[in-house]
């Protein structure tokens, strides 16, 4: 097993960590990343690739926003990387927080939120800090997720 500590980001109390220059909220009722970044970088930096646009997502605030899903290259949330990441890119950016990361995210893992130490602390299950892949699926107008060949979320 192996352990990452994430340093929080204050003044938040909240799970939100530092990303690629950017607060990235740790959403524990989020089925997906959302990845709201400008388009032109993300294709310079992690080689994003559109999947399909004109998507609509809920939970958003309660409704839902429309935006498209774009595959990234080698994204990591610190040591934690995932060759390839398939993300929501919402049309109206979400600037508080640019990235959101979701649960499905870090399966196979035991995470804690330490506020009172300000840090996230991942306990990584088996070793997976390398190369997991992390898809969205389309199942009958459903939004599904499949991490490392294991579907979630239907």
């Amino acid at each position: 097993m192996k352990t990452l500590e994430i340093e929080l980001q204050p003044p938040f109390w909240r799970p939100i960590i530092r990303l690629y220059g950017y607060a990235a909220l740790v959403d524990t009722g989020a089925v997906i990343p959302v990845v709201s970044l400008p388009r032109a970088l993300m294709i310079k930096r992690f080689q994003a690739k559109l999947i399909k646009d004109n998507v609509s997502v809920g939970g958003f605030g309660g409704g839902n926003s429309v935006g498209d899903l774009y595959s990234l290259n080698n994204f990591y949330i610190h040591k934690f990387h995932f060759k390839t990441l398939e993300c929501f890119v919402p049309y109206k950016p979400d600037k508080d927080f640019p990235i959101i990361l979701s649960v499905p995210l870090f399966y196979h893992t035991h995470y804690e939120f330490r506020a009172d130490e300000s840090k996230m602390i991942i306990n990584v299950m088996d070793d997976k800090l390398v190369n997991n892949v992390f898809l969205i699926k389309d199942l009958t107008q459903r939004i599904c997720v499949q991490v490392n060949g294991v579907m979630l979320q239907c």
